[in-house]
C-alpha cells in the first residue's frame, strides 16, 4: 500500500507495485485482487459507514495523489503546524 489519507467520513488510499524485487512479476496478482484486499482492510479498520477510495498509483491517479499530499501539507503549514 502507498499512502492513506483520512478525511471526515472518508479514507483515500493509494497502492503501487514499484519495487526492486526480482520476483515482482511472479509475486504480483491482478490489481482487482489488491484493491479488494485494501478496500476490505480499510472498511474493517474505519467502519462500514466510511467512504473508501482505493487507487493504483500511476498516471492521473498519481498526479491526484500528489496534489492531495501538497494540499494537506499546505493546510498544515497555514495552520502553524510543523511540516
Amino acid at each position: 500500500m502507498g499512502n492513506v489519507f483520512e478525511g471526515d467520513g472518508e479514507v483515500y488510499a493509494t497502492y503501487h507495485s514499484r519495487t526492486e524485487c526480482p520476483l515482482t512479476a511472479e509475486l504480483l496478482g491482478p490489481r482487482e485482487n489488491a484493491e479488494a484486499m485494501i478496500r476490505k482492510f480499510l472498511t474493517q479498520t474505519y467502519g462500514e459507514d466510511c467512504k473508501v477510495t482505493v487507487r493504483y498509483d500511476e498516471g492521473a491517479a498519481r498526479v491526484y495523489h500528489l496534489a492531495r499530499r501538497a494540499a494537506a501539507k499546505a493546510k498544515r503549514l497555514f495552520a502553524g503546524e510543523k511540516a
